[in-house]
């Protein structure tokens, strides 16, 4: 089994998978297949940057099908005929990023989509420096994929125990039950650490060590490579299996999630960076700005929704949102192809544009017809919405919070 080269398996992978496949999907299909050994820590950042080498080299089998996904081209070659490989070499990241506070944490507020797709949820930043008591949060926001605060700790050298007890103190401090460390250099002692919280929470709360590593091939661009070295137990493929469990048709949502994002992932590479199905009736799908949310749900069990979730955490930039888009319902609907609803919810905080349909996702017989159903007008949500959200005035989403903050 350890014959074939990391580069050589993932090729393999690829070719029996038979559509792109993201490096976590890549190796899941190399463990079942038993191409290679992977014992240990998840070489995710090994395989991807065989995977990136040979593409910047060349390798006519290989070729980027999306973010962070591969695909196998069909091309069969005699491996003495494939050009001399580059090597990926390791830069420090502070030669990229002199300062942490300065240049780091302002790059992955405006990159956030690189930090999701390694961790595998959807991840909206809305703020850096933010104040907690007398100190500051590198960065907050949301995860949106689990629907709750996230907060996250920079550090460009070796973790420390100072950063260990400001990402514990930050995480208190916004109620965040997603809490990302990222660091240059993982010690053993504070990755035994996060994953002691990891247990301790028991699914309630996730602790994530990210190492970060600055990447070039010869004189390529400098790539950023976050490495997942600590996870919730199972995270890849199992969450919230307690909560699931207890809670009634818990299990039969995850199955009909499950069975969507398969199909999504496979049609849509690159559309959502939601790997986890939801155990619930609901499920956030992709974020498509600060608090805008393309979700799918089950309404009074008996109708499936495809809609637009608008939620900043305040009822007046949630307004402004709201009418920004009606005002474009003529152009927005005509690219759906279907007459939407839209509902100011006068008795929330919160508004919603949405589609819907009769089904019960949890009936067997139904999901099949639902899960396309759901899949073709999340598409077209996205291709109406996306551009319209992004195109907004970016002071829509000032809220009260913010205004104070800049004051101080």
């Amino acid at each position: 089994m350890e014959s074939m080269t990391w580069l050589e398996a993932a090729i393999e992978a690829l070719k029996l998978s038979g559509h792109p496949l993201t490096v976590v999907k890549i190796l899941d299909q190399i463990q079942s297949q038993s191409l290679h050994a992977i014992t240990g820590k998840t070489p995710e950042a090994t395989v991807g940057a065989a995977l990136y080498t040979a593409i910047q080299s060349g390798d006519p089998r290989l070729k980027q099908a999306g973010p962070a996904q591969f695909e196998y081209t069909g091309v069969v070659v005699d491996s003495a005929t494939i050009k001399n490989i580059g090597r990926l070499e390791f830069i420090p990241v502070t030669e990229v990023w002199p300062h942490e506070a300065n240049d780091f944490t302002p790059w992955l507020l405006e990159n956030s989509d690189e930090l999701g797709i390694a961790l595998g949820i959807e991840i909206e930043l809305e703020s850096r420096e933010r104040q907690v008591g007398k100190f500051s949060l590198d960065l907050f926001g949301r995860d949106a994929t689990n629907d709750c605060p996230l907060a996250i700790e920079n550090q460009l050298y070796k973790t420390d125990h100072s950063h260990l007890g400001q990402l514990l103190t930050y995480a208190a401090g916004t109620d965040a039950l997603t809490a990302i460390w990222i660091s240059s250099e993982f010690r053993d002692e504070h990755r035994e650490a996060l994953e002691y919280l990891n247990n301790l929470a028991n699914g309630s709360a996730r602790f994530f060590g990210i190492e970060l590593k600055v990447g070039k091939i010869g004189n390529s661009e400098p790539a950023p490579i976050f490495d997942l070295v600590v996870q919730p137990s199972n995270w890849r493929t199992k969450i919230k299996t307690d909560r699931a469990k207890n809670s009634e048709g818990g299990q039969e949502y995850r199955a009909f999630w499950e069975k969507y994002l398969e199909k999504l992932h496979s049609e849509y590479p690159g559309l959502t960076k939601a790997r986890v199905p939801a155990s619930r009736f609901a499920m956030n799908i992709v974020s498509l700005g600060r608090g805008v949310k393309l979700f799918g749900a089950q309404l009074s069990g008996e109708i499936l929704s495809c809609e637009v979730y608008i939620d900043t955490g305040e009822h007046d930039p949630n307004l402004a949102i709201f009418n920004a888009l009606h005002e474009q319902k003529e152009s927005i609907e005509k690219i759906i192809g279907a007459k939407l609803q839209w509902e100011e919810l006068s008795n929330r905080r919160a508004c919603r544009i949405r589609l819907t349909c009769d089904g019960q996702i949890r009936d067997l017989k139904q999901q099949e017809k639902l899960v396309n159903w759901l899949l073709k007008y999340q598409v077209k949500f996205y291709e109406a919405f996306g551009p319209a959200v992004r195109n907004l005035d970016k002071s829509m989403w000032e809220t009260s919070q913010d205004q104070d903050l800049e004051e101080d």
